[in-house]
C-alpha cells in the first residue's frame, strides 16, 4: 500500500509510519496452533494442548484459535527462571569445604 495515493486526511501519521516500515522486521502478535507448536520448540500438538496451552493467552477469530506470542515469551521466561532456581549454587572457589 502506498500512502502517497491516499489523501492526507484519510491516514494517520502512525499508519503512514507503519506503511513505510520493513515488514520483515515485524514480529507477529498472534500465532496459529501449528506455528505456536513450532515456536515452542517443535513440540507435538498433544503436548502443546495438554501442558502449555492452559498457561497461555488466546484469541479467537471465528472458528480459528490463535495464541498471543507475548504470552508464550512470558511462559518461556518463567520456565527459565524456575529451572535456574532449582540449580544449586556452585561453591565459591575461595571457600574451604568441610
Amino acid at each position: 500500500m502506498q500512502t502517497k495515493d491516499l489523501p492526507a486526511t484519510s491516514i494517520s501519521k502512525d499508519a503512514a509510519d507503519f506503511a513505510q516500515t520493513d515488514r520483515s522486521q515485524l514480529k507477529p502478535k498472534i500465532a496459529s496452533i501449528p506455528d505456536s507448536c513450532h515456536y515452542m520448540g517443535d513440540i507435538s500438538r498433544a503436548k502443546f494442548y495438554a501442558d502449555i496451552l492452559p498457561h497461555l493467552e488466546t484469541v479467537h477469530f471465528g472458528k480459528r484459535h490463535f495464541i498471543v506470542v507475548q504470552s508464550m515469551d512470558r511462559f518461556i521466561a518463567a520456565r527459565r527462571r524456575h529451572e535456574r532456581a532449582k540449580r544449586p549454587e556452585p561453591p565459591n572457589r575461595g571457600e574451604a569445604t568441610a
